[in-house]
């Protein structure tokens, strides 16, 4: 969905989709859950960010990327670097 930048938590990935490795900077507050992910060319999509007992954990919702390609529902494992989140897997 493509539109307005939230005033809701909320994370910048620059890329059109998440991917071991990749940085979620902050766009607005800090972590809550009912977080909205904003990927590069401003294309949003929603996400629920939970702490599990092997830490973070993010599942993000299906989406659309701007060239078309469909992203079904995923799940990621996360960790905190320097104020950002870093996807380590995919789980």
């Amino acid at each position: 969905m493509i539109g307005e930048r939230p005033a809701t938590p909320a994370w910048f990935v620059a890329a059109s989709h998440l991917y071991p490795g990749a940085r979620l900077r902050p766009e607005s507050v800090a972590l809550t859950t009912g977080e909205i992910l904003i990927f590069a060319a401003n294309n949003l999509t929603a996400g629920v960010l939970s702490v599990d007992a092997n830490g973070f954990r993010l599942q993000v919702e299906e989406y659309t990327t701007p060239t078309g390609a469909q992203i079904p529902q995923k799940i990621w494992r996360l960790r905190i670097d320097e104020g950002q989140l870093v996807v380590l897997a995919r789980i």
